[in-house]
């Protein structure tokens, strides 16, 4: 009966185990990127260094204390070459965070993108003359 238990136990205790193993895991936070009170552009910056292929989710959220939001840009490299999504005559995916009107306005968005090792995913964007400051928060997901 005791040896029952044990090898009871034993598999219990294996099953556990491979279980935690095959587990499913959620995204995975690569770099995380804040500027705070923003009073100009922000210059074209890289936000995460690709080491493996694979997608990508980046996350943006923008405040400001005024009337408007800059217009963002990201720039990323996949098998096609260099891509950006922005405002723009290319790929404008990235959500239209810039049409806020009101005091205190707030907006984000994300997109999903494939990149290439050995490359860099970057930021950069374009403010109005005498447009208020604002705060920009940036996180980068392997998925």
């Amino acid at each position: 009966m005791r040896k029952l238990l044990v090898i009871l136990l034993l598999l219990s205790f294996g099953v556990s185990f491979a279980a935690e193993q095959h587990a499913p895991r959620g995204p995975i936070i690569v770099a995380k990127r804040s500027f705070i009170d923003q009073a100009g552009d922000i210059a074209t910056t890289t936000i995460f260094k690709v080491r493996r292929d694979g997608l990508y989710r980046i996350s943006l959220y923008a405040t400001n204390t005024g009337c408007c939001i800059p217009a963002f840009h990201l720039f990323w490299t996949d098998e096609s070459g260099a891509e950006l999504a922005g405002e723009g005559p290319t790929i404008s995916a990235f959500p239209p965070i810039t049409a806020l009107g009101s005091q205190g306005s707030a907006s984000g968005g994300q997109i999903v993108m494939h990149c290439l090792a050995g490359t860099k995913i970057q930021l950069n964007d374009a403010v109005d003359q005498g447009q208020a400051n604002y705060n920009v928060f940036v996180t980068v997901e392997m998925l």
